[in-house]
């Protein structure tokens, strides 16, 4: 019985010295420090890798947080932009409408002037034309005297309407 305990303190001690650090070979033999230590070297160089490409994408990111925030900031002033061409474009239809009735009624204004002193329509030459026509001087003096009333008459239907 004392054999059986020295024996199995013995393969303890041996299999507590002799079990690989290399998770690959496994077992009581075969156990290769060069191999572990190639093995780590490789891990070593697989964290270093990872590390670098989550610094990379940590840049990335950040830049892409800072083009956002730009863009952000573009956005709001655009939209600003955008509404205050939205309110000038309103309210240029707004103008356009008025300006709108306001020809209708001087259009309006202009028929009836030209019905009431039909020689609105002539030309200057016409108008000449028929004054020299006249019989007499008499005659002409009342269409003298007729214009020039209807000159002024006009005239102030003029500075009414402006």
């Amino acid at each position: 019985m004392l054999k059986r305990v020295i024996y199995c303190l013995f393969l303890s001690l041996l299999s507590g010295c002799e079990t690989t650090g290399d998770p690959t070979t496994g077992g009581l033999y075969g156990w290769s420090e060069e191999k572990a230590k190639q093995r780590q070297a490789q891990l070593n160089r697989r964290v270093v890798d990872i590390e670098a490409q989550m610094n990379a994408i940590e840049e990335e990111n950040q830049e892409l947080e800072s083009d956002k925030v730009q863009l952000t900031q573009l956005i709001v002033i655009q939209s600003e932009k955008l509404n205050a061409l939205i309110a000038s474009h309103d309210a240029l239809l707004g103008k356009i409408e008025t300006y709108k009735g306001l020809e209708r009624i001087n259009q309006t204004k202009i028929s009836q002037l030209k019905t009431r002193y039909p020689w609105l329509g002539l030309s200057r030459e016409e108008v000449l034309r028929q004054f020299q026509e006249a019989a007499s001087e008499s005659r002409q003096q009342q269409m003298l005297n007729q214009l020039e009333s209807e000159l002024e008459s006009l005239a102030q239907e003029i500075d009414m309407i402006l």
